[in-house]
């Protein structure tokens, strides 16, 4: 995977970089936008190097952005009221996008439109996997993809509806390469993009080869921090836009003027001459105590994960005033082939005081196969693999109720999970109940 830095992330945050690899006329771009203006903002640059290159393109459009309610007041000089009002709001940013890509040399067949909700991609990947009820905006007060000419037309607000329809762009299109928001941005939108498009890649690894993930970041937190965390991880590049692609990218992004409306510096500052890049694969967690720890561009480090025996181990030390932040969340969420993502295990562990709870699809967890500890300022988790679906890949994210940002050790991060773990546990690392026990 590949992470955009944004502008507050520049040269004295980041070593002399080296290029980043051209498209050619074989080369086949989708550009994953959580909503409209991602794709010119994180990406407006390579989608001009693409044209120019003959590669074919692809914008994949999974919201409208139409739940903006001070974009509405500033540019249209009317509030959201009506559900209506969110539909035409929605449209009206349909159209900006298609205008700006025609700047950018596209047509509007060029462009794939799903319809899910604004603002609540992260919920259904939290919460609405094989959901009874779909999910239902306060809001807009709709609950299915409202707009006519989409892909997703009357589906349901769900996890699973989502993913198949990612998949199913994917499989129509067969990209090469895949540009999409990072898992670590501070919008949560964004972060759920990244997460069902891999999803669904990883759905699909049996029959489509497996592209290049480019992702880009549009809202950081700390953005100097992020740099330097997915640094450590990373091979960072750079695309040098001509003074020209620089000209056609702002013309693009002025060209919505519902956003330009309350956010022009922002926008505009990513009308620049280079685009960051940085190479993220997939790390695998170890066999053994040796285990890998997630990134944590905080003073408390992340958490370390590793594979001993048939458990996961999950080592969390915990900051001073961790008691004070409320439950503190373990989301595990794990695939193996051939199981389609969705009907793996969904886990989340929360840690509240000394007591540690499991949630399994949405459904308290009461076995006895869940071990913990807590003493002095750490968190020892034992999850068995057979809870979590004997996966090959898993996604883990750790977050406290009071600060769900990605600047901690919140973002999403997709580890391998090692198929041959060692046999056996070491005695002295066996939970005394002392310091911990099974969940009754």
């Amino acid at each position: 995977m590949c992470v955009a830095v944004p502008p507050a992330a520049r040269a004295a945050d980041v070593p002399a970089l080296p290029e980043l690899p051209e498209l050619t006329s074989k080369d086949r771009l989708l550009v994953v936008a959580p909503h409209p203006d991602d794709e010119t903002l994180g990406a407006g640059g390579l989608l001009q190097r693409a044209r120019k290159a003959g590669a074919a393109v692809l914008v994949l459009h999974l919201t409208h952005g139409e739940n903006n309610e001070l974009s509405s007041i500033l540019h249209r000089k009317k509030p959201l009221m009506r559900r209506k009002d969110f539909i035409k709001n929605g449209l009206l940013r349909k159209d900006e996008a298609h205008r700006a890509l025609r700047l950018l040399g596209y047509t509007d067949d060029q462009t794939v439109w799903l319809g899910y909700p604004d603002s609540a991609l992260l919920k259904l990947w939290y919460s609405y996997w094989n959901a009874k009820r779909p999910y239902r905006s306060l809001l807009t007060r709709i609950s299915r993809v409202p707009y006519k000419d989409d892909v997703g037309y009357e589906s349901d607000y769900t996890a699973d509806n989502l993913l198949r329809d990612v998949e199913r762009a994917l499989l129509d299109y067969r990209p090469t390469h895949v540009a999409v928001t990072a898992p670590f941005d501070a919008n949560p939108d964004h972060r759920a993009a990244y997460l069902f498009t891999t999803a669904a890649l990883l759905n699909l690894r049996d029959t489509l080869p497996e592209p290049v993930i480019y992702g880009y970041l549009i809202h950081a937190e700390g953005a100097t921090a992020e740099a330097r965390a997915a640094s450590a991880r990373a091979e960072w590049l750079k695309l040098e836009l001509t003074p020209e692609e620089v000209s056609t990218k702002k013309a693009a992004i002025e060209t919505y003027a519902s956003q330009i409306a309350y956010k022009k510096r922002f926008l505009l500052s990513f009308a620049r001459d280079e685009e960051l890049y940085a190479r993220l694969a997939p790390e695998g967690i170890p066999a053994g105590p040796a285990g890998v720890e997630l990134t944590a561009p905080s003073e408390t480090p992340g958490p370390t994960l590793s594979v001993r025996g048939k458990e996961l181990w999950v080592d969390l030390n915990l900051s001073d005033h961790w008691e004070e932040l409320g439950p503190l969340y373990i989301h595990l969420y794990g695939h193996r082939e051939p199981y389609p993502f969705g009907a793996m295990p969904k886990v989340r562990l929360a840690l509240q005081g000394q007591r540690l709870s499991v949630n399994v699809n949405g459904r308290p967890y009461r076995g006895a196969q869940v071990l913990y500890g807590v003493k002095n300022k750490r968190l020892v988790v034992r999850v068995p693999l057979d809870l979590l679906g004997k996966p090959d890949r898993m996604y883990v994210s750790v977050l406290s109720a009071s600060q769900e940002t990605p600047s901690g050790p919140g973002a999403w991060q997709l580890l391998t999970v090692p198929q041959n773990p060692i046999k056996t546990v070491p005695a002295d690392a066996i939970m005394s109940p002392e310091t911990g026990g099974p969940l009754s």
